[in-house]
């Protein structure tokens, strides 16, 4: 990179040296069959000559060392997350979001009420073909330069120390999001990148640093402003990956080939410490809206048992109502009708006790769907309580015959409540 354009060497011929050349120049001669690897070649800088055969070796040794493993990793690890979700039957140009959080996206109720794991596994989830693609395509394009700039355990920390940070600032801008994706840890390496360029300390010369840094600016730019315009791009996540990225790339960042000092191995240290406890005044600083979310997900499952049983006891109602009537006209008791029409009255009773211990938010969407529920159970089970009392003692019904109908007609108008507020019900997996 800008360290080989920089290193300049005299070729060395007998008692002569002609140059200096750059590197790339000697090492194009070279290809093209004009120099051979016996030459000697003098460092510009000083020091004492050396063959180009050993000059060729040792750059073969650094590229290989210098190979951007931690980016293949990275990679293959996306794209396997990716694979295995998608065999899993979540989708493959969009994925469940559903699904998503089952297994490890950042969404916000659960990462707050003890899963902060999420904000790790949420950074190999995606949420279909295309957002993996374009973040493999830029992992790939600046993450091979970053890892050899930072090194590789210095770029692995950037990245990963950046996907963290933007989980945290996701779910503290909003409480309720299901956030995925590796963009938080790729923004952070754009931050690192762009302060490595300008951090004069780094020796990039200026010729090289202004064209990267103004493609790392335009591609930020761009990528935050089409997030204010689209409410589905995690913008907080990008912006707090990259602010993270920064800090990174200003105390990781180091000159190429340069020796580590006790100085820069504490400058190091300031990144996650730095992040972290930032991260985590963020973290609990955010209202934890898990308990409210798992209630929401208790009443649906309530909700669903509430009809079913409202069905079954219906028609086991009706199996029995139709007969007491007949035997009232005559003043006939049917003591065995009035105990079966009891336990139906019973299992309405259970209803409204199960709904009833539920304890959702006081802002909670299905609040009021969920006590008019409780007072239909109540109905049902009283309208059931006195018909069964009155088929068990027949010489009773006039008497109770006005407090039947007025049971009767506030259920009809509980009923049409539920079918008003049933339209409106917030399902719990639709409110990210």
């Amino acid at each position: 990179m800008a360290n080989e354009e920089a290193e300049r060497y005299f070729i060395v011929i007998g008692q002569k040296e002609i140059g200096p050349y750059p590197l790339p120049q000697i090492l194009r001669l070279r290809a093209e069959g004009k120099l051979e690897s016996a030459v000697r070649l003098r460092p510009e800088q000083g020091g004492p000559p050396i063959l180009l055969r050993a000059l060729l070796s040792g750059l073969r040794k650094d590229k290989t060392a210098r190979a951007p493993w931690v980016v293949a990793a990275l990679l293959l690890a996306n794209l396997l997350v990716y694979l295995a979700l998608g065999m899993s039957g979540a989708g493959w140009v969009t994925a469940d979001p559903a699904r998503l959080i089952e297994n490890g996206s950042n969404f916000a109720p659960y990462t707050l009420d003890g899963e902060p794991w999420r904000l790790f596994t949420a950074m190999f989830l995606h949420g279909g073909l295309l957002h993996l693609l374009v973040n493999l395509y830029t992992l790939y394009d600046l993450g091979r330069l970053a890892e050899k700039l930072f090194g590789r355990l210095g770029f692995l920390a950037l990245y990963l120390l950046a996907g963290l940070a933007g989980g945290i600032a996701s779910v503290w801008w909003n409480p309720w999001v299901n956030s995925v994706g590796a963009s938080g840890a790729i923004f952070g390496v754009m931050g690192g990148l762009l302060v490595y360029l300008l951090d004069q300390r780094n020796g990039v010369p200026a010729s090289v640093m202004k064209p990267h840094a103004i493609s790392i600016l335009a591609m930020t730019g761009y990528t935050v402003a089409y997030g204010l315009t689209h409410d589905h791009i995690d913008n907080a996540a990008h912006i707090g990956g990259f602010l993270a990225g920064m800090v990174c790339g200003l105390c990781l960042g180091h000159p190429l080939r340069a020796r580590q000092t006790r100085p820069a191995v504490l400058r190091r240290l300031a990144a996650p410490v730095t992040i972290g406890l930032v991260s985590l005044a963020l973290y609990l600083q955010t209202p934890n809206h898990g308990p409210e979310f798992r209630a929401e997900q208790v009443f649906q499952s309530s909700l669903k048992r509430y009809q079913q049983e409202e069905k079954r006891l219906v028609q086991a109602a009706n199996q029995f109502l139709p007969r007491i009537e007949p035997s009232l006209r005559k003043g006939e008791a049917v003591p065995e009708l009035a105990a079966k029409v009891d336990a139906i009255a019973s299992d309405w009773h259970a209803l409204a006790e199960e709904l009833g211990r539920l304890t959702l938010a006081p802002a909670s969407p299905n609040r009021t769907l969920q006590h008019e529920l409780v007072d239909n159970a109540r109905l049902r089970a009283e309208f059931l309580n006195l018909l069964a009392n009155a088929a068990r003692y027949p010489e009773t019904a006039n008497a109770i015959a006005p407090r039947v109908q007025t049971v009767n007609e506030a259920q009809k108008a509980n009923l049409k409540r539920i079918r008003e507020l049933a339209g409106s019900a917030h399902p719990a997996a639709n409110r990210p």
